[in-house]
């Protein structure tokens, strides 16, 4: 997949189950529209579709979720995770009419 990166995955106490946060840096890195984005996280065989929310208080280079999902994952703190933003088939396709009709 395209403009996916690499992290680390951590648990965390913040937040609600299905949501991730990661830094600023990484939010932009993903080229993701705002706030509330969904992002596909996956490790090995699993991949898991959360929210992504930008947080200051997350160091650069991972991702925290809830621990619910990082049993979903069947992941352990400071495994690498990788991170694709979620582009519904109907956003693809408004980008290339608008692309084609500009």
């Amino acid at each position: 997949m395209p403009n996916g990166i690499e992290l680390q995955i951590r648990s965390s106490i913040i937040g609600r189950p299905g949501r991730a946060r990661i830094s600023e840096e990484c939010f932009s890195e993903l080229e993701i529209g705002g706030q509330g984005d969904l992002i596909i996280v996956e490790r090995e065989t699993k991949t898991v579709l959360l929210e992504a929310y930008s947080d200051i208080l997350v160091e650069d280079g991972y991702i925290r979720v809830r621990w619910n999902d990082l049993n979903r994952l069947a992941a352990v703190e400071h495994d690498t995770v990788h991170i694709y933003p979620y582009k519904p088939l109907t956003r693809k396709i408004r980008k290339r009419v608008k692309k084609i009709i500009t």
